[in-house]
């Protein structure tokens, strides 16, 4: 996936978001026990692709101490939003809830790593379900421009 965000304030940021799958794994033999024990609907819905934008809005700010030979800032975030989120039946409205934190290594590079949960209804087989997918992420953000100053007013 990829994302890009505009930061309204050091705070708070908007964010537009959008992944796809390149292949998948099947899990048969889950599946199959699952769908006997009627666990699991009978057509699973298989992830193809999302899309949200995203308000996202960094309440806690911290220092670690890496053995007293630098600092390692970090912030914890909540992110919020609509979107879309595509199945191999279709198509759908969505909306999802994420926290992460971020790991400033210097002034442009971050890693990341995230929780967020998406909820949309996937219509088949003339049946509507809610859809609820978890999706843990790691990943690396570039801030632009790289190097910048603080204007004090």
């Amino acid at each position: 996936g990829v994302a890009g965000g505009f930061h309204l304030a050091d705070s708070m940021s908007l964010e537009l978001h959008g992944s796809w799958v390149m292949g998948s794994v099947k899990q048969d033999a889950i599946k199959f026990v699952r769908q006997e024990t009627d666990s699991l609907i009978d057509n699973p819905p298989q992830f193809k692709a999302n899309a949200d934008i995203n308000f996202t809005w960094a309440p806690f700010y911290g220092k670690i101490s890496l053995l007293g030979e630098g600092i390692l800032h970090f912030d914890t975030y909540l992110s919020v939003g609509p979107g879309i989120f595509a199945t191999d039946a279709g198509v759908n409205p969505a909306m999802n809830v994420g926290l992460g934190q971020r790991y400033f290594i210097n002034e442009w590079l971050v890693a990341r790593v995230e929780l967020r949960d998406y909820l949309f209804i996937d219509t088949r087989d003339g049946q509507s379900d809610l859809q609820n997918l978890l999706m843990l992420s790691v990943g690396v953000s570039f801030f632009f421009p790289m190097s910048f100053q603080y204007e004090y007013q």
